[in-house]
């Protein structure tokens, strides 16, 4: 992982979001706030209002504009969107790829 990714990482870690997960359906990779859990296909928090992020280009380009971190402009958003999480794995924890 380049330092750039894990910049942004990071950020996303310091702005709340701590775990990572790849939706099994639409095979996209989000991160959470919250732990979340594996129910029906997709990746829910039971009864909870929960935060998370869509991890393609347009959706790190609007945390990066709404958050105003400019240094993370040159990170590459795709390498990021193609981390290798397992859709049916556990979520992970974004600290322990810091």
């Amino acid at each position: 992982m380049t330092d750039d990714m894990r910049l942004l990482l990071k950020a996303l870690y310091d702005y709340g979001y701590r775990y990572l997960a790849r939706d099994p359906d639409d095979r996209n990779l989000y991160a959470y706030q919250k732990k979340p859990y594996l129910d029906d296909g997709c990746y829910v928090l039971p009864e909870e209002n929960y935060i998370c992020l869509l991890l393609t280009p347009g959706g790190i380009d609007m945390f990066i504009n709404d958050h105003d971190i400019a240094e993370l402009y040159h990170a590459d958003p795709n390498t990021l969107a193609e981390l290798p999480v397992d859709a049916m794995a556990e979520p992970v924890e974004l600290a322990s790829l810091l």
